[in-house]
Protein backbone atom coordinates (compact mmCIF):
# COMPACT_ATOMS: atom_id res chain seq x y z
CA UNK A 1 0.00 0.00 0.00
CA UNK A 2 1.18 3.29 -0.78
CA UNK A 3 1.90 5.72 1.65
CA UNK A 4 0.36 9.11 1.50
CA UNK A 5 2.25 12.26 0.48
CA UNK A 6 1.16 15.27 2.38
CA UNK A 7 -0.38 18.26 0.46
CA UNK A 8 2.33 21.26 0.09
CA UNK A 9 0.53 24.32 -1.64
CA UNK A 10 1.72 24.36 -5.04
CA UNK A 11 4.49 21.95 -4.62
CA UNK A 12 2.26 18.51 -4.44
CA UNK A 13 -0.07 20.28 -7.60
CA UNK A 14 3.34 20.20 -9.56
CA UNK A 15 4.00 16.61 -8.61
CA UNK A 16 0.02 15.55 -9.19
CA UNK A 17 0.04 17.83 -12.51
CA UNK A 18 3.22 15.09 -13.93
CA UNK A 19 1.19 11.94 -12.81
CA UNK A 20 -1.82 13.18 -14.75
CA UNK A 21 -0.16 13.95 -18.06
CA UNK A 22 1.07 10.77 -17.88
CA UNK A 23 -1.96 9.24 -17.49
CA UNK A 24 -1.69 7.88 -13.80
CA UNK A 25 -5.00 8.16 -11.76
CA UNK A 26 -3.97 10.42 -8.15
CA UNK A 27 -6.00 10.37 -5.16
CA UNK A 28 -7.01 13.77 -3.82
CA UNK A 29 -8.73 15.24 -0.67
CA UNK A 30 -12.36 17.20 -1.49
CA UNK A 31 -14.82 18.12 1.37
CA UNK A 32 -16.77 14.99 1.01
CA UNK A 33 -14.75 12.16 0.37
CA UNK A 34 -11.14 11.22 -1.60
CA UNK A 35 -11.43 11.49 -5.11
CA UNK A 36 -9.87 9.61 -7.53
CA UNK A 37 -8.80 11.88 -11.00
CA UNK A 38 -7.05 11.21 -14.14
CA UNK A 39 -6.57 13.54 -17.17
CA UNK A 40 -9.52 13.42 -19.61
CA UNK A 41 -7.35 13.61 -22.35
CA UNK A 42 -5.93 9.88 -21.18
CA UNK A 43 -8.95 7.59 -21.57
CA UNK A 44 -6.82 4.61 -20.67
CA UNK A 45 -6.91 5.62 -17.13
CA UNK A 46 -10.43 5.63 -16.92
CA UNK A 47 -10.66 2.53 -15.99
CA UNK A 48 -9.19 3.99 -12.34
CA UNK A 49 -12.50 5.95 -11.38
CA UNK A 50 -15.54 4.23 -9.66
CA UNK A 51 -18.67 5.28 -10.09
CA UNK A 52 -20.55 8.55 -10.65
CA UNK A 53 -17.46 9.86 -12.55
CA UNK A 54 -17.62 14.00 -13.86
CA UNK A 55 -15.53 16.54 -15.12
CA UNK A 56 -13.87 18.50 -12.34
CA UNK A 57 -14.97 22.24 -12.34
CA UNK A 58 -12.42 24.56 -11.02
CA UNK A 59 -14.47 27.67 -11.10
CA UNK A 60 -18.14 28.70 -11.45
CA UNK A 61 -17.62 30.03 -14.40
CA UNK A 62 -16.53 26.77 -15.80
CA UNK A 63 -19.54 25.15 -15.64
CA UNK A 64 -20.87 27.37 -19.20
CA UNK A 65 -17.73 26.33 -20.71
CA UNK A 66 -18.84 22.42 -20.25
CA UNK A 67 -23.15 23.34 -20.16
CA UNK A 68 -23.45 26.64 -22.12
CA UNK A 69 -27.31 26.59 -21.83
CA UNK A 70 -27.71 25.64 -18.38
CA UNK A 71 -30.63 28.03 -16.70
CA UNK A 72 -32.94 27.65 -13.80
CA UNK A 73 -32.81 25.00 -11.40
CA UNK A 74 -29.28 23.79 -12.29
CA UNK A 75 -27.29 27.02 -12.53
CA UNK A 76 -29.07 28.70 -9.11
CA UNK A 77 -28.11 25.27 -7.59
CA UNK A 78 -24.40 25.91 -8.16
CA UNK A 79 -24.36 29.82 -7.92
CA UNK A 80 -25.47 29.42 -4.52
CA UNK A 81 -23.63 26.20 -3.18
CA UNK A 82 -20.29 26.61 -5.10
CA UNK A 83 -17.63 24.21 -4.45
CA UNK A 84 -19.52 21.49 -2.58
CA UNK A 85 -20.93 17.95 -1.86
CA UNK A 86 -22.66 18.01 -5.34
CA UNK A 87 -22.45 15.75 -8.57
CA UNK A 88 -24.91 17.65 -10.94
CA UNK A 89 -25.92 15.52 -14.26
CA UNK A 90 -28.17 17.80 -16.45
CA UNK A 91 -28.48 18.37 -20.25
CA UNK A 92 -27.90 22.26 -20.64
CA UNK A 93 -26.69 21.83 -24.30
CA UNK A 94 -22.96 20.29 -23.45
CA UNK A 95 -23.04 18.98 -27.07
CA UNK A 96 -22.34 22.86 -27.56
CA UNK A 97 -19.73 22.96 -24.96
CA UNK A 98 -16.20 21.55 -24.20
CA UNK A 99 -17.21 17.98 -23.97
CA UNK A 100 -16.95 16.99 -27.82
CA UNK A 101 -13.30 17.70 -27.49
CA UNK A 102 -13.04 15.11 -25.64
CA UNK A 103 -11.70 11.99 -26.42
CA UNK A 104 -14.76 9.18 -26.79
CA UNK A 105 -14.09 7.21 -24.04
CA UNK A 106 -13.93 10.21 -21.86
CA UNK A 107 -16.94 11.50 -23.53
CA UNK A 108 -18.99 8.27 -22.87
CA UNK A 109 -17.81 8.06 -19.24
CA UNK A 110 -18.97 11.75 -17.95
CA UNK A 111 -21.90 11.56 -19.92
CA UNK A 112 -24.87 9.40 -20.18
CA UNK A 113 -28.80 9.49 -20.45
CA UNK A 114 -28.49 12.58 -22.52
CA UNK A 115 -26.69 14.30 -19.09
CA UNK A 116 -23.29 15.51 -18.62
CA UNK A 117 -21.84 14.78 -14.73
CA UNK A 118 -20.04 18.29 -13.41
CA UNK A 119 -18.14 18.01 -9.91
CA UNK A 120 -16.90 21.02 -8.25
CA UNK A 121 -15.13 19.77 -5.21
CA UNK A 122 -13.64 22.12 -2.52
CA UNK A 123 -10.28 22.19 -1.63
CA UNK A 124 -7.38 24.41 -2.54
CA UNK A 125 -5.66 21.67 -4.64
CA UNK A 126 -8.07 21.17 -7.15
CA UNK A 127 -7.81 25.47 -7.51
CA UNK A 128 -4.14 24.79 -8.03
CA UNK A 129 -4.59 21.85 -11.11
CA UNK A 130 -6.24 24.42 -12.70
CA UNK A 131 -2.83 25.95 -14.10
CA UNK A 132 -2.37 22.22 -15.88
CA UNK A 133 -5.05 23.19 -18.21
CA UNK A 134 -6.08 19.68 -17.88
CA UNK A 135 -10.16 18.66 -18.19
CA UNK A 136 -10.19 16.40 -14.96
CA UNK A 137 -12.34 13.27 -14.80
CA UNK A 138 -13.24 12.86 -11.16
CA UNK A 139 -15.12 10.18 -9.04
CA UNK A 140 -15.50 10.08 -5.36
CA UNK A 141 -14.48 6.99 -3.21
CA UNK A 142 -17.00 5.69 -0.84
CA UNK A 143 -15.74 5.77 2.90
CA UNK A 144 -13.22 7.13 1.97
CA UNK A 145 -12.60 10.24 4.37
CA UNK A 146 -8.65 10.06 5.70
CA UNK A 147 -5.64 9.54 3.21
CA UNK A 148 -5.27 5.95 5.03
CA UNK A 149 -8.58 4.92 4.38
CA UNK A 150 -8.22 5.66 0.61
CA UNK A 151 -4.97 4.08 0.36
CA UNK A 152 -6.50 1.12 1.76
CA UNK A 153 -9.66 1.38 -0.14
CA UNK A 154 -7.83 1.36 -3.56
CA UNK A 155 -5.40 -0.82 -2.63
CA UNK A 156 -2.67 -0.01 -5.47
CA UNK A 157 0.97 -0.40 -4.65
CA UNK A 158 1.18 2.72 -7.67
CA UNK A 159 -1.02 4.86 -6.46
CA UNK A 160 -0.61 8.38 -5.92
CA UNK A 161 -2.31 9.82 -2.51
CA UNK A 162 -2.27 13.19 -1.51
CA UNK A 163 -3.23 13.68 2.65
CA UNK A 164 -5.43 16.69 2.67
CA UNK A 165 -6.59 15.76 6.22
CA UNK A 166 -10.26 14.55 7.15
CA UNK A 167 -12.55 15.35 5.06
CA UNK A 168 -15.39 17.85 6.64
CA UNK A 169 -18.08 16.08 5.68
CA UNK A 170 -17.16 12.59 5.49
CA UNK A 171 -20.09 11.15 3.18
CA UNK A 172 -19.84 11.04 -1.16
CA UNK A 173 -21.36 13.67 -2.57
CA UNK A 174 -25.44 13.68 -3.76
CA UNK A 175 -25.91 13.19 -7.03
CA UNK A 176 -28.22 15.58 -8.63
CA UNK A 177 -29.94 15.32 -11.72
CA UNK A 178 -31.98 19.02 -13.11
CA UNK A 179 -35.12 18.19 -14.65
CA UNK A 180 -37.57 20.14 -16.03
CA UNK A 181 -37.35 23.00 -12.71
CA UNK A 182 -36.40 21.50 -10.13
CA UNK A 183 -32.89 19.35 -9.23
CA UNK A 184 -33.72 16.14 -8.01
CA UNK A 185 -31.54 13.63 -5.94
CA UNK A 186 -30.62 10.49 -8.23
CA UNK A 187 -28.13 9.04 -5.27
CA UNK A 188 -28.44 9.93 -1.58
CA UNK A 189 -25.14 11.86 -0.40
CA UNK A 190 -24.62 14.96 1.90
CA UNK A 191 -27.17 16.95 0.79
CA UNK A 192 -30.72 16.51 1.41
CA UNK A 193 -33.54 16.70 -0.94
CA UNK A 194 -34.64 19.34 0.83
CA UNK A 195 -31.32 21.57 0.84
CA UNK A 196 -31.28 21.12 -2.70
CA UNK A 197 -34.49 22.94 -2.92
CA UNK A 198 -33.86 25.82 -0.90
CA UNK A 199 -30.51 26.10 -2.58
CA UNK A 200 -32.18 25.81 -6.19
CA UNK A 201 -35.06 27.77 -5.33
CA UNK A 202 -35.95 31.44 -7.27
CA UNK A 203 -34.77 34.25 -4.92
CA UNK A 204 -36.17 37.24 -6.21
CA UNK A 205 -35.31 40.41 -3.27
CA UNK A 206 -36.61 44.40 -3.83
CA UNK A 207 -34.58 46.93 -2.47
CA UNK A 208 -36.01 50.50 -1.67
CA UNK A 209 -34.25 52.96 1.78
CA UNK A 210 -36.44 51.91 4.85
CA UNK A 211 -38.48 48.70 3.78
CA UNK A 212 -41.85 50.15 4.84
CA UNK A 213 -43.34 51.16 1.60
CA UNK A 214 -41.64 50.75 -1.97
CA UNK A 215 -40.11 47.23 -1.43
CA UNK A 216 -43.21 45.80 0.79
CA UNK A 217 -44.97 46.66 -2.07
CA UNK A 218 -43.27 45.34 -4.69
CA UNK A 219 -42.29 42.42 -2.74
CA UNK A 220 -46.53 41.67 -1.86
CA UNK A 221 -47.50 42.23 -5.18
CA UNK A 222 -44.98 40.30 -7.02
CA UNK A 223 -46.18 37.06 -4.34
CA UNK A 224 -49.74 37.32 -6.01
CA UNK A 225 -49.02 38.01 -9.66
CA UNK A 226 -47.06 35.05 -9.66
CA UNK A 227 -49.06 32.59 -7.03
CA UNK A 228 -51.88 33.65 -9.88
CA UNK A 229 -50.08 32.38 -12.67
CA UNK A 230 -49.40 29.28 -10.94
CA UNK A 231 -52.89 28.81 -9.25
CA UNK A 232 -51.71 28.89 -5.93
CA UNK A 233 -52.06 31.31 -2.62
CA UNK A 234 -48.80 33.17 -2.00
CA UNK A 235 -47.81 31.04 1.13
CA UNK A 236 -47.60 27.90 -1.11
CA UNK A 237 -44.73 29.66 -3.52
CA UNK A 238 -41.77 28.32 -1.73
CA UNK A 239 -42.80 25.18 -2.53
CA UNK A 240 -42.60 26.04 -6.24
CA UNK A 241 -39.41 27.09 -6.11
CA UNK A 242 -40.28 30.86 -5.71
CA UNK A 243 -39.07 33.12 -3.08
CA UNK A 244 -39.49 36.86 -2.98
CA UNK A 245 -38.46 39.18 -0.24
CA UNK A 246 -37.64 42.71 0.10
CA UNK A 247 -35.28 44.72 2.27
CA UNK A 248 -33.77 48.56 3.18
CA UNK A 249 -30.45 49.95 2.72
CA UNK A 250 -31.24 52.33 5.73
CA UNK A 251 -34.02 50.38 7.20
CA UNK A 252 -34.57 50.11 11.26
CA UNK A 253 -35.32 46.57 12.12
CA UNK A 254 -39.13 45.79 13.06
CA UNK A 255 -40.78 48.45 11.88
CA UNK A 256 -44.75 48.31 10.52
CA UNK A 257 -45.66 49.31 7.02
CA UNK A 258 -46.37 52.48 5.90
CA UNK A 259 -50.43 52.39 6.64
CA UNK A 260 -51.43 53.79 3.11
CA UNK A 261 -49.07 50.91 1.67
CA UNK A 262 -51.42 48.61 3.55
CA UNK A 263 -54.35 49.76 2.25
CA UNK A 264 -52.99 50.32 -1.23
CA UNK A 265 -51.40 46.42 -1.43
CA UNK A 266 -55.19 45.23 -0.80
CA UNK A 267 -56.01 47.28 -3.96
CA UNK A 268 -54.05 44.54 -5.35
CA UNK A 269 -54.98 41.42 -3.75
CA UNK A 270 -52.02 41.60 -1.70
CA UNK A 271 -51.40 41.46 2.04
CA UNK A 272 -49.09 43.64 3.80
CA UNK A 273 -50.47 43.71 7.93
CA UNK A 274 -47.86 41.43 9.27
CA UNK A 275 -45.05 43.10 7.06
CA UNK A 276 -41.91 44.45 9.55
CA UNK A 277 -38.69 46.29 8.13
CA UNK A 278 -35.56 44.87 7.83
CA UNK A 279 -32.21 45.68 7.15
CA UNK A 280 -30.91 44.36 3.94
CA UNK A 281 -27.72 41.85 4.35
CA UNK A 282 -25.12 40.17 2.64
CA UNK A 283 -26.75 37.03 2.50
CA UNK A 284 -29.76 38.12 1.01
CA UNK A 285 -28.06 39.50 -1.25
CA UNK A 286 -25.68 36.23 -2.56
CA UNK A 287 -29.01 34.58 -2.72
CA UNK A 288 -30.91 36.66 -4.75
CA UNK A 289 -31.29 35.47 -8.14
CA UNK A 290 -32.98 38.61 -9.07
CA UNK A 291 -31.98 41.87 -7.28
CA UNK A 292 -34.13 45.03 -8.28
CA UNK A 293 -34.05 48.73 -7.02
CA UNK A 294 -36.53 51.27 -6.93
CA UNK A 295 -34.27 53.92 -7.94
CA UNK A 296 -30.74 54.58 -9.92
CA UNK A 297 -29.59 55.46 -6.74
CA UNK A 298 -30.64 52.11 -4.70
CA UNK A 299 -28.99 50.69 -8.02
CA UNK A 300 -25.59 52.77 -7.76
CA UNK A 301 -25.38 51.75 -3.83
CA UNK A 302 -25.85 48.11 -4.97
CA UNK A 303 -22.98 47.65 -7.77
CA UNK A 304 -20.80 49.56 -5.33
CA UNK A 305 -20.62 46.51 -2.76
CA UNK A 306 -20.75 44.35 -5.52
CA UNK A 307 -19.10 41.08 -5.13
CA UNK A 308 -18.33 37.62 -6.97
CA UNK A 309 -20.84 35.58 -7.34
CA UNK A 310 -23.23 38.05 -6.25
CA UNK A 311 -26.30 38.80 -8.89
CA UNK A 312 -26.34 42.32 -10.93
CA UNK A 313 -28.80 44.95 -9.17
CA UNK A 314 -31.49 46.43 -12.01
CA UNK A 315 -34.02 48.74 -11.52
CA UNK A 316 -37.10 47.27 -11.47
CA UNK A 317 -38.34 49.53 -14.16
CA UNK A 318 -37.88 47.83 -17.51
CA UNK A 319 -37.70 52.04 -18.47
CA UNK A 320 -35.43 52.54 -16.20
CA UNK A 321 -37.61 55.17 -14.29
CA UNK A 322 -37.22 55.96 -10.64
CA UNK A 323 -40.08 54.83 -8.69
CA UNK A 324 -40.73 57.55 -6.24
CA UNK A 325 -40.91 57.37 -2.46
CA UNK A 326 -44.72 57.91 -1.15
CA UNK A 327 -43.80 58.71 2.53
CA UNK A 328 -45.26 61.52 4.41
CA UNK A 329 -47.42 62.25 1.14
CA UNK A 330 -50.89 61.73 0.31
CA UNK A 331 -53.04 58.19 0.07
CA UNK A 332 -53.03 58.96 -3.99
CA UNK A 333 -49.44 59.20 -4.00
CA UNK A 334 -49.47 55.96 -2.81
CA UNK A 335 -52.04 54.85 -5.34
CA UNK A 336 -49.38 56.11 -7.77
CA UNK A 337 -46.56 54.19 -6.83
CA UNK A 338 -48.57 50.91 -6.36
CA UNK A 339 -49.75 51.44 -10.07
CA UNK A 340 -46.30 52.02 -11.27
CA UNK A 341 -45.24 48.52 -8.86
CA UNK A 342 -47.54 46.61 -10.07
CA UNK A 343 -46.87 47.75 -13.84
CA UNK A 344 -43.35 47.09 -13.39
CA UNK A 345 -44.07 43.25 -12.17
CA UNK A 346 -46.25 42.76 -14.88
CA UNK A 347 -43.72 43.49 -17.43
CA UNK A 348 -41.15 41.54 -15.56
CA UNK A 349 -43.40 38.79 -14.88
CA UNK A 350 -42.39 36.21 -17.71
CA UNK A 351 -39.04 36.54 -16.11
CA UNK A 352 -40.14 35.34 -12.79
CA UNK A 353 -41.65 32.16 -14.57
CA UNK A 354 -39.10 31.32 -16.96
CA UNK A 355 -36.21 31.35 -14.12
Amino acid sequence: MTAPISWQPNATADLVIRHLVEGRAVVLPSESTYEVAVSGLRPEALAALPANRAIVLGAGAELFDWMPHLRGAGARLMRKLGPGPVVLRANGGFASGLWPRLPKETQAAVARGGLLAVRWPNHPIWNELRQSGLPLVTAAIPGAVTAESAAKLVGKDDAVIVDGGATQYGGVPTVIRVEGGRCLVEQPGVLLQEQIDELAACYTLFICTGNTCRSPLADAICKKLVADELGCSPDELKGRGFCVQSAGLAAMMGSDVSPDAAIVAADYGADLTQHKSRMVTMEMLMWADHLFAMTHGHCYTLESILVEGMTLPRMLSPNMEDIADPIGGALADYRTCAHQIHACLQARLPEFLES
